[in-house]
């Protein structure tokens, strides 16, 4: 309902791509939690017998369709969270071409090796590229890596627009674009701290790689709705927040320079004032008194 509150022709193709890009994150992660239900009731109910165990059983049935499907769908979803996080880092770092080239070279890098991990986790077990090497853990690595970078430059620039602002800023417009909500929000802090998390412990291939794995492919789809909220509220970043907010601050907040000088004009007009004014005015109250 928020996002139809804009009327604007330019807010009505905004909104109708980010209602489409919302709908497409949820049908994505629907089919991919459905598929992991599947595979939970199959490695943990039906074959809980199986050699190995539940885990042994789960890296046998790797390549099995419902898991490529969810796979398929997490990748998908992957793709479209970093290219939301990409854009919004161009988008609050006033788009400048400098930041933005790093970015994408190292998002299309990313995009590559899921597309390759999808591939892999498709093939049977004895195809020479699934034998090969494994392109899931640099994935996981160049997406985490990605997320850290955007993050961090978001951090910075809001950060830093917080300490210039100090003291000129309403404390609403310091509240909603530079406070802890906007920094967790904006930069997606979350995803990027769970996918470091998930890469380490998939490097290293420990069991709780699992658990972290559905948790971080929750964010895939939370960390944009968020951002997409903001956005629908008003209360995202744009390319021109920080002139609209110091415009506004500017335009209605009284500066100290004039008001010094408004303070000086009325010292200068009472010290101007003759020294017998307030005599005066008693004598000719007096006179005016005796005459009655």
């Amino acid at each position: 309902m928020l996002i139809y509150n804009r009327k604007t022709r330019q807010e009505a193709r905004r909104n109708n791509f980010y209602i489409a890009y919302s709908m497409t994150l949820l049908i994505l992660m629907t089919f991919a939690f459905a598929t992991n239900a599947v595979m939970g009731q199959l490695m943990w109910i039906n074959h809980r017998d199986y050699e190995g165990g539940p885990l042994a059983y789960y890296a046998a049935s790797a390549n099995s369709w419902f898991e490529t499907l969810g796979t398929s769908m997490d990748v998908v979803a992957n793709i479209m969270a970093d290219a939301l996080l990409v854009y919004r880092c161009y988008v609050i770092w006033r788009r400048s071409i400098w930041v933005l080239i790093p970015l994408l070279l190292l998002y299309m890098a990313s995009v590559a090796f899921s597309l390759l991990t999808t591939m892999q986790s498709a093939l049977p077990n004895n195809h020479i590229l699934a034998n090969s090497t494994n392109f899931f853990i640099p994935w996981i690595s160049l997406t985490s890596g990605l997320n850290f970078i955007v993050t961090g430059l978001i951090v910075y620039r809001i950060l830093a627009f917080s300490r210039r602002a100090r003291g000129t800023l309403p404390d609403e417009a310091h509240k909603v674009y530079t406070g802890a909500a906007s920094i967790l929000v904006e930069s997606a802090l979350p995803f990027s701290i769970l996918g470091i998390i998930f890469a380490v412990y998939t490097s290293k291939g420990q069991a709780p790689q699992v658990a972290l794995g559905f948790i971080w492919g929750t964010f895939f789809a939370l960390s944009p709705q968020l951002i997409i909220l903001r956005v629908a509220m008003g209360r995202a970043w744009s390319s021109n927040t920080e002139d609209k907010i110091t415009t506004s601050s500017i335009a209605f907040k009284p500066s100290m320079v004039q008001f010094d000088r408004d303070r000086s004009e009325t010292a200068f007009h009472e010290n101007s004032r003759p020294a017998d004014e307030p005599a005066k005015d008693i004598s000719e109250k007096g006179s005016s008194s005796s005459n009655v």
